[in-house]
């Protein structure tokens, strides 16, 4: 056993789950309606509540819920699907990448709009940076929002003993304007100081040292691999996804990757103590959550370092 391996990651999560416990106090205030921190977008969110003909004050029933985020990501599932099968026909495609076979279409939409992310493309090749954004980032920010939603509407029900779920299209925009976009712009921004790409250019045509010329593929990777982590999603900008190295240029940006990826669920566990105002339960919740994490980690890791080369 690497002693310094093991403390390392110890220490790292250690530092994770320090910087989750007051996010999900603040996430509580948000949910709740008390006053936080970025309450000066509330006039913004008025205006979206008003653009969509939403009243965020009356709460809804269960098929109420049920039928707005259904009715959403049947919204999300066209709109999707359509760029994508007129892709090579849009903006923002200086690859000259194709339009995706309308089979493909369907699948890679609803494997983002699931959060599935089940990738039976390449970035590289089967998109464009039109769809990249429009379609892939935008579904896992509207997709970890609407999780977000559901996941408040379960532990509002438990506060209320099931009399209320709150407001569907409240906790979404919420989600959206008040916890996923501001964190991914800071992690946006520690990715770009890290290196990794952000850019409509045009793939960039190099010379290896064996003398071979390849187009080395870019575009706007920060932009996506934030909210990818962010979200608890698996679609990345490449094909290799984070094995690709502007995914993951350095072991800081690894460091990154590693602490917001586990940000929002350990933080979502916090928000129950405050929102629930029952530790308790929560202790409860991190305690299983923790022992499985650290017995699968373990497992990787032991199984991993058997193969490893003696030289």
């Amino acid at each position: 056993m690497d002693i310094n391996n093991v403390s390392g990651a110890l220490l790292l999560f250690s530092f994770t789950v320090l910087i989750c416990w007051p996010l999900g106090n603040y996430m509580s205030r948000v949910y709740s309606k008390e006053r936080s921190l970025l309450d000066i977008l509330e006039s913004g969110e008025a205006k979206v509540f008003k653009w969509l003909g939403v009243n965020p004050g009356i709460g809804m029933g269960f098929k109420q819920y049920v039928l707005a985020f259904a009715s959403v990501n049947v919204v999300w599932l066209i709109y999707a699907f359509f760029i994508l099968v007129f892709q090579s026909d849009l903006l923002l495609n200086p690859a000259n990448n194709p339009s995706m076979d309308w089979t493909l279409a369907l699948h890679s939409a609803v494997s983002f709009i699931t959060s599935t992310n089940l990738q039976h493309y390449s970035g590289e090749t089967g998109a464009t940076y039109f769809s990249q954004i429009a379609v892939f980032t935008f579904l896992q920010f509207v997709s970890a929002a609407a999780s977000l939603a559901v996941g408040v509407a379960v532990v509002r029900c438990l506060k209320t003993n099931g009399a209320g779920l709150g407001n569907f299209y409240f906790d979404f925009v919420r989600s959206m304007t008040r916890i996923l976009i501001p964190l991914s712009i800071v992690a946006s921004v520690f990715f770009l100081f890290r290196g990794m790409p952000m850019t409509f250019n045009v793939p960039e045509d190099m010379v290896t040292l064996q003398g071979d010329t390849i187009s080395v593929a870019t575009g706007p990777v920060a932009a996506m691999i934030s909210i990818k982590e962010l979200g608890s999603n698996g679609g990345g900008y490449f094909g290799t996804n984070d094995a690709h190295p502007f995914e993951n240029p350095d072991f800081v940006s690894f460091l990154i990757h590693y602490i917001i990826v586990l940000l929002l669920p350990v933080a979502f566990i916090f928000f129950i103590a405050f929102f629930l105002k029952n530790k308790a339960f929560s202790r409860m919740i991190f305690g299983v959550m923790a022992s499985g994490f650290f017995f699968c980690h373990s497992a990787c890791y032991f199984t991993g370092s058997e193969w490893e080369s003696p030289c």
